[in-house]
């Protein structure tokens, strides 16, 4: 469900959908509504507002973590099922 962005044309995102920037590239993902529950998700985005000292950011979201990272996020948040392990992909936030 993880889709990428155009980096040379503003995101088109559907209504179920947000994009997000990741790293310090600001690579463009595009991400459901649905990861915004998800406790994995929740950490990016208390990490992405403790390092940006920014609890609204208004013009784009900024998750501070290598693509890698952030790809490890979403490949655990999409096979869960309710259960996950934190495992390797938190060192990069300890």
């Amino acid at each position: 469900m993880l889709g990428e962005g155009d980096d040379t044309s503003p995101t088109k995102t559907s209504t179920r959908t947000f994009a997000v920037y990741i790293g310090e590239e600001r690579v463009n993902r595009v991400v459901p509504t649905s990861y915004l529950k998800h406790p994995l998700f929740r950490m990016l985005l208390d990490k992405s507002r403790d390092e940006f000292h920014c609890s609204d950011q208004k013009v784009i979201l900024v998750v501070p973590c290598s693509l890698s990272a952030f790809q490890d996020f979403v490949n655990a948040i999409e096979t869960c099922n309710g259960n996950f392990d934190f495992g390797d992909i938190v060192e990069e936030f300890l």
